[in-house]
């Protein structure tokens, strides 16, 4: 069934056709990870409202928890009918739609999966961050510099340690402290990774070659291991497809009948009929349809903008964060205003972006509720792009020509769910 509350809900809380405000404490992503450790141990509260599992047991032995990147809300709802996979959580399960956090990006949302906590208190909520510890914008992802092809793990040889940029315990850690198991299938490219490795302590990680042998390990996994247990399973193939082609492309199409046939073969099938076990299927965000051949730089309208930039402790204009779709600058006190009102005034006026104090957007419920990493993190003043625009503001980095985007308020980006599925 789909959860019609959950949609009630998330409507009432959208502006207009282009703005999603985000939820945090009904149903919205972050409270994922608080859902899966309440239903595996009881611990805590019920983490989402109760009717996200319908009829279903609210308590399980075994949650096999599947993050595609990118498949929001807009992408189940078209692909629903085509897939048996799919159509099952409709048909034998629950469907809610959620809010993402803010910013809809991969950054803040698998930080909250890993960690359990919500983006304004993990802090990290972009591609490009300023970290502090560092006094310069960094890739927390990665655990890299901005620079192209600048190594993974590159920030370690600064001397930082990752303990100074990742918030723990981690999730796993706190499901392993109440005798579960947590078990992390993640690609093999993506191992040794400070970021992975430091917030997937606790945790069985185990690497993925293929997606039909990580499948098969998962699958083999869930009758192997006693006791309850959460099994975490990520897929970023459609989020690279749809950012370089397109989310409605034919290209991201393919993935989709690659991904889906695989599942029923090698997933559902083997387990199906356990009594002990369901599936949860979720995103961290959707994607719209972007144009990057209409890229606004900021600076190059705005030009003054430059010396009202904050400086860094190297006496260095510190980078824009953020994304094309989200640009945060980090601006001097005394100039927050007058770039707001610059700004409103040109791509705002035009239809091109709306454009927000960070301080508003915090006292409004945007980030949640916000703790001292994330406030030493966050720019001043966000440029939000509308409709199919991309933003940015001019500092050498190369901005990809994608046809595909998140990271903004429209609810093409901000609008994902949360599906559960029994396997008997």
């Amino acid at each position: 069934m789909q959860n019609p509350t959950a949609q009630t809900t998330v409507e009432a809380a959208r502006l207009h056709a282009q703005h999603q405000r985000p939820l945090y404490n009904t149903y919205g992503f972050s409270q994922i990870p608080q859902t899966v450790l309440h239903a595996l141990t009881g611990a805590g509260h019920a983490g989402l409202p109760v009717d996200v599992w319908g009829e279903l047991p609210r308590r399980w032995d075994k949650l096999i928890v599947i993050l595609i990147d990118a498949f929001g809300w807009h992408q189940i709802e078209r692909y629903a009918e085509q897939y048996a996979f799919l159509r099952r959580f409709f048909d034998k399960g629950v469907v809610s739609q959620l809010t993402t956090q803010f910013p809809s990006t991969t950054t803040a949302h698998i930080t909250t999966m890993y960690t359990g906590l919500p983006v304004g208190q993990h802090g990290l909520y972009e591609w490009f961050t300023y970290e502090p510890v560092l006094g310069r914008v960094v890739i927390p992802l990665l655990s890299a510099e901005t620079e192209h092809d600048a190594p993974r793990n590159g920030l370690l040889k600064s001397g930082i340690k990752p303990q100074q940029l990742y918030p723990l315990p981690s999730f796993s850690q706190s499901l392993v402290d109440r005798g579960a198991t947590s078990v992390v299938l993640m690609p093999r490219e993506f191992l040794t990774s400070a970021y992975n490795d430091t917030l997937c302590q606790g945790a069985k990680i185990i690497p993925r070659i293929t997606l039909s042998q990580g499948l098969r390990t998962m699958a083999d996994l869930v009758t192997q291991i006693k006791g309850p247990a959460s099994f975490y399973f990520y897929l970023s193939e459609i989020d690279t497809l749809a950012h370089r082609f397109g989310p409605a492309s034919r290209e991201v199409d393919a993935e989709v009948d690659t991904l889906f046939t695989a599942l029923e073969r090698l997933l559902y099938t083997p387990l199906a009929g356990r009594t002990d076990t369901a599936i949860i299927l979720t995103a961290d965000h959707g994607q719209v349809r972007t144009n990057p051949d209409g890229l606004t730089m900021l600076d190059a309208d705005l030009p003054q903008l430059h010396r009202m930039i904050k400086l860094a402790s190297d006496g260095r204009p510190i980078a824009p964060a953020g994304s094309p779709r989200d640009v945060f600058l980090h601006l001097k006190p005394e100039a927050i205003d007058d770039a707001y009102g610059l700004l409103n005034d040109s791509v705002g006026a035009e239809g091109i972006a709306e454009v927000y104090r960070t301080r508003d957007l915090i006292e409004q419920g945007y980030f949640g509720e916000v703790g001292p990493r994330f406030i030493e993190r966050v720019g001043d003043v966000a440029a939000l792009a509308l409709d199919d625009h991309v933003l940015w503001f001019g500092d050498g980095r190369d901005i990809p020509h994608y046809f595909g985007m998140h990271g903004g308020l429209h609810p093409d980006e901000m609008l994902t769910h949360f599906s559960v599925m029994p396997l008997a």
